[in-house]
């Protein structure tokens, strides 16, 4: 393995996703990038969820589907934060699999792990994490309420960026790399993706605040 690989192909959502799929897909250590590229994730979300506790944080966004006060979210989500990310991406991976062997795709499972670790992690780091530990180091003082967002700036913003970091963004590059994966039709490839992505979002979001 290649440190240098790594970032590469933790960057491949900023530029020719297409081409660096491609490169991934015969790379004989994919799933070890993979898998270290999704615990770093996990980690740092699991890290910043006990930190954001300690500072007095609940659940933001919306009350938790689990039955948890949202103001101890944060103190037991270190347990499920990293499995549940796995869960997700395998999850995710089968189902795609699943859905584009009848059209006769040509993708592997290892193939569309790595696409929706891929996808999934910079856009989430730059859009979601990124922005949430900034607020929370810097500005923790604008706290609004352990259901709610930050008096630094409008619902509406913070609603925008997680939207492209969490889903639009992950989406466009998950087309790109089934299409490269499964050598279907662009409508095959966007509706595998979208009946994939609706019920591993919402498994995410049972779980993760």
């Amino acid at each position: 393995m290649n440190f240098k690989k790594g970032i590469a192909y933790f960057l491949i959502p900023l530029w020719k996703p297409g081409e660096r799929f491609e490169a991934l897909f015969f790379d004989k250590n994919m799933l070890a990038y993979s898998f270290i590229i999704q615990l770093f994730i996990g980690i740092i979300c699991t890290i910043s969820t006990y930190v954001a506790w300690t500072k007095g944080f609940g659940a933001v966004m919306m009350k938790p589907w689990l039955n948890i006060p949202a103001e101890d979210y944060y103190s037991l989500s270190y347990i499920f934060t990293i499995p549940i990310s796995f869960v997700t991406a395998i999850f995710s991976a089968g189902l795609l699999r699943l859905l584009c062997a009848p059209f006769s795709g040509k993708g592997r499972f290892e193939d569309n792990f790595a696409i929706y670790v891929m996808a999934m992690t910079l856009p989430t780091f730059l859009m979601v994490w990124l922005p949430d530990n900034i607020l929370l180091f810097f500005f923790s003082d604008q706290r609004l309420t352990p259901l709610g967002g930050y008096a630094i700036y409008p619902e509406w913003l913070d609603n925008f960026r997680r939207t492209i970091g969490a889903a639009l963004w992950p989406l466009i590059i998950m087309v790109v790399g089934v299409r490269k994966s499964e050598g279907l039709s662009w409508i095959k490839v966007i509706l595998a993706v979208l009946f994939t992505f609706i019920p591993a979002a919402i498994l995410t979001l049972v779980f993760i605040r």
